[in-house]
Protein backbone atom coordinates (compact mmCIF):
# COMPACT_ATOMS: atom_id res chain seq x y z
CA UNK A 1 0.00 0.00 0.00
CA UNK A 2 1.28 3.44 -0.92
CA UNK A 3 0.23 6.53 0.99
CA UNK A 4 0.49 10.22 0.42
CA UNK A 5 0.27 12.21 3.63
CA UNK A 6 -0.27 15.94 3.77
CA UNK A 7 -0.26 18.32 6.66
CA UNK A 8 -3.37 20.43 6.44
CA UNK A 9 -2.85 23.65 8.41
CA UNK A 10 -0.63 26.01 6.47
CA UNK A 11 0.03 23.44 3.75
CA UNK A 12 -3.37 22.84 2.17
CA UNK A 13 -5.55 25.28 4.10
CA UNK A 14 -5.32 28.63 5.85
CA UNK A 15 -6.98 27.43 9.04
CA UNK A 16 -4.29 28.04 11.68
CA UNK A 17 -6.10 30.98 13.30
CA UNK A 18 -9.41 29.14 13.71
CA UNK A 19 -7.63 25.94 14.80
CA UNK A 20 -5.78 27.81 17.52
CA UNK A 21 -8.88 29.56 18.87
CA UNK A 22 -11.03 26.42 18.79
CA UNK A 23 -8.34 24.14 20.26
CA UNK A 24 -7.80 26.45 23.23
CA UNK A 25 -11.54 26.89 23.78
CA UNK A 26 -12.16 23.11 23.71
CA UNK A 27 -9.40 22.47 26.24
CA UNK A 28 -10.71 25.13 28.60
CA UNK A 29 -14.26 23.80 28.26
CA UNK A 30 -13.37 20.19 29.06
CA UNK A 31 -10.65 20.53 31.69
CA UNK A 32 -10.75 22.48 34.99
CA UNK A 33 -8.14 24.96 33.82
CA UNK A 34 -8.58 28.73 33.74
CA UNK A 35 -5.97 29.58 31.10
CA UNK A 36 -3.26 28.07 28.93
CA UNK A 37 -0.29 29.29 26.92
CA UNK A 38 -1.63 29.45 23.37
CA UNK A 39 1.77 30.02 21.84
CA UNK A 40 1.96 26.45 20.55
CA UNK A 41 5.66 26.77 19.75
CA UNK A 42 6.39 26.88 23.50
CA UNK A 43 5.43 23.23 23.87
CA UNK A 44 7.83 20.31 23.66
CA UNK A 45 5.72 18.40 21.11
CA UNK A 46 4.05 19.92 18.06
CA UNK A 47 1.07 17.56 17.79
CA UNK A 48 -2.33 18.34 19.28
CA UNK A 49 -2.14 15.25 21.50
CA UNK A 50 1.37 16.14 22.65
CA UNK A 51 0.37 19.70 23.49
CA UNK A 52 -2.77 18.54 25.28
CA UNK A 53 -0.82 15.99 27.34
CA UNK A 54 1.77 18.61 28.30
CA UNK A 55 -0.91 21.11 29.33
CA UNK A 56 -2.77 18.58 31.48
CA UNK A 57 0.43 17.21 33.00
CA UNK A 58 1.71 20.67 33.91
CA UNK A 59 -1.59 22.04 35.26
CA UNK A 60 -3.33 18.99 36.72
CA UNK A 61 -0.29 16.77 37.43
CA UNK A 62 -1.68 13.87 35.42
CA UNK A 63 -2.25 12.73 31.87
CA UNK A 64 -5.64 13.26 30.22
CA UNK A 65 -8.00 10.29 30.34
CA UNK A 66 -9.16 8.77 27.06
CA UNK A 67 -12.75 9.94 27.71
CA UNK A 68 -11.49 13.49 28.28
CA UNK A 69 -9.46 13.41 25.07
CA UNK A 70 -12.46 12.16 23.11
CA UNK A 71 -14.71 14.84 24.64
CA UNK A 72 -12.16 17.52 23.86
CA UNK A 73 -11.83 16.31 20.26
CA UNK A 74 -15.61 16.40 19.79
CA UNK A 75 -15.75 19.95 21.20
CA UNK A 76 -12.84 21.03 19.01
CA UNK A 77 -14.44 19.68 15.84
CA UNK A 78 -17.78 21.23 16.80
CA UNK A 79 -16.15 24.62 17.36
CA UNK A 80 -14.27 24.36 14.05
CA UNK A 81 -17.47 23.58 12.16
CA UNK A 82 -19.20 26.57 13.76
CA UNK A 83 -16.23 28.86 13.06
CA UNK A 84 -16.06 27.82 9.40
CA UNK A 85 -19.81 28.37 8.96
CA UNK A 86 -19.75 31.75 10.71
CA UNK A 87 -16.66 33.06 8.94
CA UNK A 88 -15.72 31.56 5.57
CA UNK A 89 -12.32 33.30 5.70
CA UNK A 90 -11.31 30.93 8.53
CA UNK A 91 -11.12 28.05 6.05
CA UNK A 92 -9.56 28.95 2.75
CA UNK A 93 -7.19 26.94 0.61
CA UNK A 94 -3.54 27.63 0.02
CA UNK A 95 -2.93 28.67 -3.58
CA UNK A 96 -2.44 25.56 -5.69
CA UNK A 97 -3.66 23.06 -3.12
CA UNK A 98 -6.90 22.10 -4.93
CA UNK A 99 -5.03 21.19 -8.10
CA UNK A 100 -2.60 18.85 -6.36
CA UNK A 101 -5.41 16.37 -5.67
CA UNK A 102 -6.62 16.46 -9.26
CA UNK A 103 -3.08 15.69 -10.41
CA UNK A 104 -2.66 12.87 -7.88
CA UNK A 105 -5.89 11.13 -8.84
CA UNK A 106 -5.31 11.62 -12.56
CA UNK A 107 -1.86 10.05 -12.22
CA UNK A 108 -3.39 6.73 -11.16
CA UNK A 109 -3.57 6.81 -7.41
CA UNK A 110 -6.59 4.93 -6.02
CA UNK A 111 -9.63 6.26 -4.23
CA UNK A 112 -9.34 8.80 -1.47
CA UNK A 113 -10.48 8.51 2.08
CA UNK A 114 -10.73 11.22 4.73
CA UNK A 115 -9.47 10.02 8.10
CA UNK A 116 -9.70 12.51 10.98
CA UNK A 117 -8.55 15.45 8.96
CA UNK A 118 -6.10 13.55 6.79
CA UNK A 119 -6.69 12.32 3.27
CA UNK A 120 -5.19 8.94 2.49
Amino acid sequence: MKLIVFDIDGTLTNTNHADSICFEKAILDIFPISSIDNNWYNYKYSTDSGILSEIIQSTLNRLPALKEIESMQRKFISYLKMAFIENKSYCTHINGSPTIFEKIFKSGWGHRQLVYGEII
